[in-house]
């Protein structure tokens, strides 16, 4: 097992494809422990450059990066740069690939992951380029969110408003690229559509509804021309989180959130 783990990120590259590429490759080769270790929110700086190792796929110059996970935990994983087209792939504690992203959000060529982690142990992020050719400064950061569900500030009736405030000690969302969140709990007792409006002239509003699993059910950013928020969800009965979140990370203020209830005609 510890040979395994030892030449696991080795194995793990050379696994990303099997073809040739069109110019003499450098393998990588490193230990597990040689690794630099992410931690959540704490951005990274990189460099791809010609004397990284190369995967094997489409000889794309890559860095490698580990980072401890739990079961249950949700992670998110942005790779931005302003010189190439960034490539992300993960793999986890065993060498298996979990996800792989080119373009991330409609981000143009920045890459990100958002995942679910399905197993404790250390887990391997590739970062890559999209081709060979793609070579420069590159920012990684790792956002975890705990595991299960987010927990509520308090609960909201349906339908029903409340007016709270947005500040800069809350946590960020856990999708890793919208920034303070406030989250709420509300009961739904038969199915409905239900119309969730988050509406505020301090900040740019996202709003966000979950199961009672942390699953996401869906997100709206921008409601219209505006920079307020609106989400229409059909919903069985049931327990359920809705988020509101400033879309960047330094912003914050009062707002307005308010759930709105109609029932299928008879």
């Amino acid at each position: 097992m510890l040979a395994r783990r030892k030449f696991l990120v080795l194995v793990a590259a050379l696994l990303l494809g099997s073809a040739l590429a069109q110019q003499s490759l450098r393998p990588p080769n490193y230990y597990l422990f040689q690794l630099p270790r992410l931690t959540s929110a704490v951005p990274v700086a990189g460099t791809l450059a010609p004397d990284d190792g190369q995967n094997f796929k489409d000889g794309s110059f890559l860095d490698m990066y580990s980072f401890a996970g739990l079961e249950g935990d949700r992670i998110s994983v942005t790779v931005t740069s302003a010189s190439f087209d960034a490539y992300a792939t993960l793999f986890d504690p065993e060498g298996y690939l979990v996800a792989s992203n080119d373009d991330y959000g409609g981000m143009g060529g920045d890459a990100g992951l958002d995942v679910t982690l399905y197993a404790d142990g250390t887990y391997l992020l590739v970062v890559s380029g999209y081709s060979q050719w793609d070579l420069g400064d590159y920012t990684v950061e790792l956002v975890a969110g705990a595991s299960g569900a987010p927990g509520a500030s308090l609960d909201l009736d349906v339908p029903g408003t409340i007016e709270s405030r947005i500040t800069m000690d809350m946590p960020l969302h856990p999708n890793g690229y919208v920034g303070a969140t406030e989250y709420f709990g509300f009961e739904v007792t038969e199915e409905a559509l239900l119309v969730f409006t988050l509406t505020t002239s301090d900040f740019d509003a996202v709003l966000t509804v979950y199961d009672e699993f942390g699953n996401e059910m869906g997100q709206n950013d921008d409601s219209g021309l505006s920079s307020d928020s609106q989400l229409a969800l059909p919903l069985t009965p049931g327990r359920y989180l809705v988020a509101a979140s400033s879309y960047y990370t330094g912003e914050g203020g009062d707002y307005q959130l308010t759930i709105d209830k109609y029932l299928r005609a008879p």
